[in-house]
C-alpha cells in the first residue's frame, strides 16, 4: 500500500501538483501514516490530501471534479472501465494499472538456480497480493520436468505464518472475501484439467492462510491462466519454441 502511493505522488509533487489520495478501504492506515509523516516532514498544507471511505462515493467526487486534472488508478479491470467512463465528462488524463496475469518465461539456456529464486520471489512474495506478480510460469518443455521438480520442493518449504514474524515468507490473505476467491481456483483448476503439484488448500483452521500453490499441466485457455488470482498461486505452462 505504501509503494502504490509513493510511486505516484512523488512525481506529481515534484512537478508542483497537489494530490488527493483514495487508499483501498482495506488498507487505509498505511496512507494515513504517510500523511502524518508528510506533515512532520514539513510538507505544505494541502499538498497531500487523503480521503477514506466508500470507493464509489469518493471516486465519483474525484472523477466529476473539474479541479482534478488527472486520475491514476491501480486495481481491477472492471473498476478501471467505470473510472474511464466517469472521467470522459471532464476529459481527465488517465493512468490505469489494471488486472492481468503476467508471465515469467524460462528458456532452456537459463541459469535454472537463479530462475528458481526469481520465480519464488515474483509470485510468492507479499502473498502474491500485488499487481506485478508473475502468476504464469512459461517454461520450455525440454527443462520443464527438471525445473518443476525443484520448484515443488521449494514451494513446499515456503514458511507460512504470522506476518510480523521475521521468519515468515507468506502471511494471511487480506480478507474472507479474497480468501474465498483465491481458494475457489483450486477446484476450478481441477475442473479445467490442471494438476495441483503443491499446496492447493488452506493452512490451519483459523485465519486466511493459503498454502503456497503450484498448478501444472496447464495451458493458456484455462481460467487459471487468463484470470488474475492475486494470491500465492503459480500456474506452470510448457512451450516448445519461441
Amino acid at each position: 500500500p505504501a509503494a502504490m502511493i509513493t510511486r505516484k505522488i512523488a512525481p506529481a509533487l515534484a512537478a508542483g501538483c497537489p494530490v488527493v489520495i483514495k487508499p483501498s478501504e482495506f488498507t487505509p492506515f498505511t496512507a494515513l501514516a504517510l500523511g502524518v509523516l508528510a506533515e512532520r516532514a514539513g510538507f505544505p498544507k494541502g499538498a497531500i490530501n487523503i480521503v477514506t471511505g466508500d470507493p464509489s462515493g469518493v471516486g465519483g467526487a474525484l472523477t466529476q471534479s473539474t479541479a482534478v486534472r488527472k486520475l491514476s488508478f491501480t486495481g481491477s479491470t472492471r473498476v478501471g472501465k467505470l473510472l474511464m467512463e466517469q472521467c470522459a465528462g471532464t476529459m481527465k488524463r488517465l493512468s490505469l494499472e489494471l488486472g492481468g496475469n503476467a508471465p515469467f518465461i524460462i528458456f532452456d539456456d537459463a541459469d535454472l538456480d537463479r530462475a528458481l529464486d526469481a520465480v519464488i520471489f515474483m509470485i510468492y512474495s507479499i502473498n502474491g497480493e500485488r499487481c506485478t506478480s508473475s502468476s504464469r510460469l512459461l517454461i520450455q518443455d525440454s527443462i520443464a520436468e527438471q525445473f518443476q521438480a525443484k520448484l515443488v520442493e521449494r514451494v513446499n518449504n515456503i514458511r507460512v505464518g504470522h506476518p510480523l514474524d521475521p521468519k515468515t515468507e507468506v502471511g494471511p490473505l487480506i480478507s474472507q472475501e479474497h480468501f474465498d476467491k483465491v481458494t475457489s481456483y483450486f477446484e476450478i483448476a481441477k475442473q479445467d484439467g490442471a494438476a495441483i503439484a503443491a499446496g492447493g488448500d488452506r493452512l490451519g483452521d483459523s485465519g486466511y492462510f493459503v498454502r503456497p500453490t503450484l498448478l501444472t499441466n496447464a495451458h493458456n485457455k484455462m481460467h487459471i491462466a487468463q484470470e488474475e488470482i492475486f494470491g500465492p498461486v503459480l500456474t506452470a505452462i510448457t512451450f516448445k519454441t519461441e
